[in-house]
C-alpha cells in the first residue's frame, strides 16, 4: 500500500551530522514572538478602523474568552466536543493501527485494500453528514462515525509504512533464533511501526477536532460547533471568532499532549535520546 507518509524524525548524529537542536527557549520563544506580532498588528489594525466590521479585535476576542471560562456553559459545549473528540480518534486509532497492522504483514490484505484506501482517502468525511445523519441520527453517534472516518487514515498508512520499515535483517534473524510470531511482534515489528503510528496519531487527533467541530458546527448544533453556529446565526462575531479561537487552542493543547506523551514512550527511539541531551 502506496501512499503519503511521513518518517519519524531521526538524530544528526545517527546520520553522522553534528547539527545541533535548538534549546526548548529558542523552540518556544520563536512561534510567541510570531504570534504576538500577529495580533499586535491584527489590534493596530483594528484601532485604525482598518478591519471589517464583523471583524472583532483581539482586544474583543480576549474580553470574551475571559469572561467565558467562568461560565458553566462554556465548559459544558468544551467538554460536549472534547467528549466527542475522545470517542472519535479512539476508534480511528484503533482501526487504524488494526487494519495498519494487518496490511503491513500480510500482502494479500494490502492489495485488497490498497483500491479501497485511494477511493476514500481524498472525500472530506464531512460529505457523508447528510447520509450519517439520516441513519444515526444527531446525535453524538453520528460525529464519532465521521470523526473515525476522517482520521483513520493517517493512522493506517503511518502503521502499514512502519511495518514494512521493518530491518530485513533483524526479521531474518528472529526467523533464525525460531522466534514466536508474538516475539516476532514484541521485539522487531513494534519497534519498528512505533514511531510511524505516533506520527500518525497526532495528525489524526489534529484531523479529529477538526471533523467535530465542523460536524457540530454544520449538523448536531451541540459542543463548540453548535457555540460558533448559533453566533453566526444571530450575528455574535465575537462569539464566533472567540469561540473558534478557543477550538484551536484546545487543538494545539492536545497536539502538545500527545508529543509529550511520544517522548515518554519512545524514549528509546534515537530521536528522543538526542533531544533529552
Amino acid at each position: 500500500m502506496t501512499g503519503t507518509t511521513l518518517a519519524p524524525a531521526r538524530s544528526a548524529r545517527a546520520g553522522g551530522g553534528a547539527a545541533r537542536r535548538p534549546g526548548r527557549g529558542r523552540a518556544v520563544l520563536a512561534p510567541a514572538l510570531l504570534g504576538a506580532a500577529l495580533f499586535g498588528g491584527w489590534q493596530l489594525a483594528a484601532a485604525a478602523g482598518a478591519t471589517p466590521g464583523s471583524l472583532p479585535s483581539p482586544a474583543d476576542l480576549a474580553a470574551y474568552l475571559g469572561e467565558s471560562v467562568l461560565k458553566p456553559g462554556f465548559w459544558s459545549a468544551a467538554g460536549s466536543t472534547m467528549l466527542s473528540w475522545t470517542a472519535g480518534f479512539a476508534v480511528s486509532v484503533l482501526v487504524g493501527c488494526a487494519l495498519g497492522m494487518l496490511a503491513g504483514l500480510n500482502g494479500a490484505v494490502d492489495r485488497l485494500l490498497f483500491p479501497v484506501v485511494e477511493f476514500f482517502r481524498p472525500i472530506p468525511s464531512i460529505v457523508y453528514l447528510p447520509l450519517v445523519i439520516l441513519v444515526a441520527g444527531t446525535g453524538r453517534l453520528s460525529v464519532v462515525v465521521l470523526v473515525a472516518g476522517g482520521a483513520v487514515w493517517p493512522v493506517l498508512l503511518q502503521t502499514v509504512a512502519g511495518v514494512h520499515d521493518t530491518d530485513p535483517v533483524l526479521r531474518d534473524m528472529t526467523r533464525a533464533y525460531a522466534f514466536t510470531r508474538r516475539e516476532r511482534m514484541r521485539w522487531c515489528v513494534l519497534p519498528s511501526a512505533a514511531p510511524f503510528i505516533a506520527t500518525g496519531v497526532r495528525i489524526s487527533a489534529t484531523i479529529s477536532l477538526v471533523v467535530v467541530v465542523t460536524t457540530e458546527l454544520v449538523g448536531t448544533g451541540k459542543g463548540l460547533g453548535g457555540v460558533m453556529s448559533t453566533a453566526y446565526q444571530t450575528g455574535s462575531y465575537v462569539v464566533l471568532f472567540g469561540t473558534g479561537l478557543a477550538a484551536a487552542v484546545l487543538g494545539v493543547l492536545i497536539d502538545q499532549a500527545l508529543g509529550l506523551l511520544e517522548k515518554r514512550a519512545l524514549h528509546w527511539h534515537a530521536a528522543h535520546r538526542e533531544g533529552a541531551r
